[in-house]
């Protein structure tokens, strides 16, 4: 009897944890996207989020880089519903936020996903973007559906309308875009983070994003206004576009350029000029990659935040030589 009992157990163990499985993958019922999709805005920045049910709580959902750097936020559905987080939780590992909620309604999530499944990213009830996984990682998947970086912290649905993800951001910039003696050619990869086996951390939001988000959106904005200031030097080397460049050292250093190479007649003298600026330009990068250096090394650092400086002090150490060449090759052919 009980070689029978324990055997019975185990098939109820079984025929429970099957179902379970099975159950993250049914169909998402019928629901109005327009009320789980979610509208993020700050001071420093606007973003989108999403309702998500797992277990018996409700959950906004979006990336860390849409809240970081601001203190004041307001959620918002699409539908113009004003949600109210109590809490903060972040990923350690991955670029994941949720913030708990009171709410009834939320999309499921499911964690089965595989190597061309279609997918869509809602922007609203009837707007929407398709695609499939074009690749596929322990913790992201690669996705064709073409979301912007301002669609960050929107959900990834699979063909059923679950959640198998939450779009992150776009890789637009080649690597060796100089050295193909293009105007920075780009291939934009477009990533989403997955929600299966998160480790969350319950953090103080206001001492953590003190100590990290403005940074990082610091850090994020000088990249975005660096690659413009790449962009324009090799498209137009007498003068470089300064709209949308708040950084300040930057901004300077665009003044200083435009001034000083505008109007006048490229003699060799200019052209040692044109070096001067790009070591200049250089070394502002290098001041940065030294700040970012230092913050991935803070101890008291998620996992991810650790990585994301690391990555943005290698990706600015890069820039710092690309601006070298650049300045060598404006210099060459004036």
């Amino acid at each position: 009897m009980k070689i029978i009992f324990k055997a019975l157990c185990l098939i109820s163990v079984t025929f429970f944890s099957v179902m379970s499985s099975l159950a993250s993958d049914e169909a998402q019922p019928s629901i109005c996207m327009d009320e789980t999709l979610v509208i993020i805005a700050g001071e420093k920045s606007i973003g989108h989020g999403f309702v998500l049910h797992a277990g018996d709580k409700y959950y906004i959902i979006t990336t860390q880089r849409v809240i970081f750097g601001n203190y004041k936020l307001q959620f918002k559905t699409v539908s113009g519903n004003v949600l109210r987080p109590m809490k903060v939780e972040l990923a350690e590992d991955r670029d994941v936020a949720r913030l708990l909620l009171r709410s009834t309604e939320g999309l499921n999530m499911s964690s089965r996903c595989g190597m061309h499944d279609r997918i869509v990213i809602p922007r609203s009830s009837d707007n929407e973007l398709s695609g499939e996984i074009i690749g596929m990682g322990a913790d992201r998947i690669e996705v064709s559906a073409e979301f912007s970086n301002s669609q960050s912290g929107s959900p990834v649905l699979n063909q059923k309308g679950n959640v198998i993800g939450v779009a992150s951001y776009v890789v637009t910039l080649e690597e060796n875009a100089v050295d193909s003696g293009t105007k920075w050619q780009a291939l934009p990869r477009r990533i989403a983070y997955r929600l299966d086996g998160i480790n969350w951390i319950s953090v103080n939001w206001r001492s953590y994003n003190r100590e990290y988000g403005n940074m990082l959106s610091d850090m994020d904005q000088f990249r975005r206004e660096l690659y413009k200031i790449m962009i324009s030097w090799c498209d137009s080397p007498r003068f470089i576009r300064s709209k949308g460049i708040n950084d300040l050292n930057l901004k300077k250093w665009v003044a200083r350029y435009n001034a000083k190479m505008r109007y006048t007649i490229m003699s060799n003298n200019d052209r040692d000029n044109i070096d001067d600026f790009a070591r200049e330009l250089s070394g502002i990068c290098s001041d940065k990659v030294r700040i970012a250096k230092l913050i991935a090394s803070q101890k008291n650092s998620s996992t991810y935040i650790s990585n994301h400086f690391e990555a943005i002090a290698n990706e600015l150490n890069q820039c710092a030589n690309y601006v070298l060449r650049i300045g060598s090759l404006v210099a060459s052919q004036n």
